[in-house]
């Protein structure tokens, strides 16, 4: 269902939007409050325009309401305070602000107002992908909704509940009772965007249940509603896919076509690259591969363009496909790595917004203890003002200290039980960090290992092509030394039976080269052992300078670089684990071979990349450098490098691991990782391990 997640998106954008834009301000007409009702109606007016001006003007309104105990005023002030920050993408801010203002509305029982926040707060869960408390503020909203019969809200909780379940195919028929509550509602409000969205994830649900007439029903509804505006072209693709689905690929064209039209007549990036999509996928099931590549090229370029990372994942997995089934293996291999490659990068953002949600819990945690902290605070000064000013009375002093007494026992018990609570969320919050730490960490292993394919398929290739030389030559020896027995030339046998001896030697060198090198693939790809042995640190510091080199030279054919190495004779074998430190020279090279491509590709004359490796005996200790000639690294981010997560590469192309597991590793085996830089000159790594 690749479709189904945009528009999915689009819905809980409107749904949580509209909800949250509706302000009943006429009730405010009274007194001081006109003045508030002017603000508010002003801050309102801005949100979208000026988002910082209209915080500033909610605040000012806030503030008279507070001047006057106007708390439905203060309520809405926070309101709206919250839907600049949502605007602005803020939002934790926009979540603290609500969540105030919810407590007034609760405080007050204005039901609209409540089961309003609710909703908006739903919103903000459902953007960081907490399905469950998304679920609990909706539900809550549309209890209220229901019982004050306010058609709007009961609409905008129907599809955000909706929305959430329809995330899983496993609560698709929760998703269709929720939706099919909401069409009707949509109708009878005569909301044509709302009846849009709903009938076509409708429709989705019943493409998944292979109910194509019920599909092409709520398809064709969300058509007449859309009415060729922006919802369009995801209704036509659909149409289109589903009767690609039953093998009417004349129809399935015609749809995608249509909607392609419109999309380019609407310039929305997304449809198109969707639309030719379509278009390729269906003349993939016609067999019609060469027109299935010319959409999937236009559908590639805008699709890179816009940086469309889920959209470029089923383009390159269709390529794969099509060179496959064309016994084009060579640019299907090539596809099926970018496939590869880009489905990591939606893994790490996956990851990263898994983190982000964590991170996000423990942040609004804090919040809630600072409020809480500010407010206990506030209170024994209020009552500490109200003791001193009674203090003339002195019957008073006995029962106010024991006043003051139980009122510290009991904030005191309430703080520990906050503090209790707390405790336990981020502990729980501490859990999941780590258990999605280690999951990064087992994908950055992954990912070198990937890297390293090409290069030891390059590397293997050499010793096997001596194997299979020597094989046939030394046949031909045995056909040659059996002639000359017959012939009686016992002396002409023996000559040839030595070549052949030595043919045999050199065949079983470099079968033992063969097994070395995927005895060393192995070695990096499993778990670590954690036993030390003697190992060669200048032959694995060489093997892993050419299998980086050859990966990279896989990935990009334009890249090269010189490689030079100083290996010291005198180190013979350390103590060290051998797959955990070859991660580390790995992990090294790979990075320098990426900085120095890089300055490459800036366009500075006359520079030629180049990558150095030595090693060297320094008293009791052996020193490995890896020096590039890049641009070195910022003097601000110096102190960082090491931190986890943290990489200067772009986003997609680095987990910000490498360095940090890298510097784990090191301090494993008592040694140091150190860095040298200049700014425009180049990087120095330098590993140093007790010999």
């Amino acid at each position: 269902m690749k479709l189904k997640k945009v528009l999915y998106c689009l819905s809980l954008l409107f749904n949580s939007l509209y909800g949250i834009a509706q302000s009943d301000l006429s009730l405010f007409t009274k007194g001081d409050t006109t003045a508030v009702n002017r603000l508010l109606n002003q801050s309102k007016e801005l949100v979208s325009k000026d988002p910082q001006k209209a915080i500033e003007v909610a605040i000012q309104a806030k503030k008279l309401a507070e001047k006057i105990n106007f708390f439905k005023g203060q309520a809405y002030a926070l309101k709206n305070i919250g839907i600049a920050y949502y605007n602005m993408g803020e939002n934790g801010n926009a979540l603290g602000y609500w969540r105030e203002s919810l407590n007034i509305f609760e405080k007050i029982s204005e039901e609209t107002g409540i089961a309003n926040m609710l909703n908006s707060i739903s919103a903000i869960y459902i953007n960081q992908g907490d399905d469950k408390k998304a679920l609990d503020y909706s539900l809550r909203s549309l209890k209220i909704a229901e019982k004050t019969k306010d058609k709007l809200r009961i609409l905008t909780a129907l599809n955000n509940i909706g929305g959430v379940y329809f995330e899983k195919s496993a609560t698709h028929d929760k998703a269709l009772v929720y939706f099919l509550k909401a069409l009707p509602l949509s109708e009878e409000l005569g909301d044509t965007y709302a009846i849009g969205t709903t009938s076509v994830n409708l429709g989705e649900i019943y493409y998944v249940k292979n109910q194509d007439s019920l599909a092409l029903h709520y398809y064709f509804k969300s058509i007449k509603a859309f009415n060729n505006s922006e919802g369009s072209p995801y209704s036509y693709n659909a149409i289109g896919k589903l009767y690609n689905r039953k093998g009417n690929y004349g129809l399935a064209i015609s749809y995608h076509n249509k909607a392609l039209a419109i999309a380019e007549k609407l310039n929305g990036s997304l449809d198109i690259v969707q639309s030719l999509m379509g278009l390729a996928k269906t003349n993939i099931s016609k067999k019609d591969f060469t027109e299935a590549l010319i959409y999937l090229k236009k559908a590639e370029k805008i699709a890179f363009k816009h940086n469309f990372s889920g959209e470029l994942k089923s383009i390159y997995e269709s390529f794969s496909n099509v060179y496959n089934q064309m016994n084009d293996y060579k640019n299907a291999y090539v596809y099926q790595y970018k496939f590869s490659a880009i489905k990591d990068t939606l893994y790490n953002i996956e990851t990263d917004k898994k983190l982000g949600s964590l991170q996000f819990d423990l942040d609004m945690q804090k919040r809630d203890d600072s409020i809480l902290l500010v407010k206990n605070v506030e209170l024994q000064e209020l009552r500490f003002e109200k003791f001193t000013s009674q203090s003339k009375f002195k019957n008073y002093i006995l029962v106010g200290g024991i006043v003051t007494l139980m009122i510290v026992a009991i904030f005191l018990y309430y703080n520990n039980r906050q503090k209790h609570k707390a405790k336990t969320k981020v502990e729980q919050a501490y859990t999941d960090l780590k258990s999605t730490q280690s999951q990064l960490i087992q994908s950055e292993k992954m990912a070198s290992l990937g890297e390293l394919t090409a290069g030891i398929a390059h590397e293997i290739q050499n010793p096997l092509n001596f194997v299979n030389n020597f094989s046939e030559v030394s046949t031909e020896l045995v056909d040659e030394m059996n002639e000359e027995i017959d012939k009686g030339n016992l002396q002409d046998a023996k000559e040839i039976a030595n070549d052949l001896k030595q043919n045999l030697e050199k065949i079983n060198h470099h079968g033992k080269r063969a097994g070395d090198i995927v005895k060393g693939m192995l070695q990096h790809s499993r778990s670590s052992s954690g036993v030390k042995e003697p190992t060669d640190i200048n032959k694995l510091a060489d093997e892993y300078l050419r299998l980086a080199y050859h990966g990279l030279r896989a990935k990009d054919k334009s890249f090269n670089a010189i490689m030079k190495t100083d290996f010291d004779d005198n180190i013979g074998n350390i103590n060290i684990i051998p797959q955990d430190m070859g991660r580390v020279i790995l992990n090294l090279i790979t990075n320098a071979f990426y900085v120095v491509d890089e300055k490459k590709k800036s366009g500075i004359e006359n520079y030629e990349p180049k990558v150095t490796v030595s090693t060297k005996m320094l008293n009791n200790k052996v020193e490995i450098k890896v020096a590039d000639n890049g641009n070195g690294i910022p003097q601000k981010v110096l102190d960082k490098i090491f931190q986890p997560f943290f990489t200067t590469k772009p986003t997609g192309q680095g987990t910000g691991l490498g360095l940090s597991l890298s510097y784990d590793i090191v301090k494993v085996h008592s040694g140091e990782l150190i860095v040298e830089t200049k700014e425009g000159e180049g990087t120095i790594f330098s590993v140093i391990l007790p010999s």
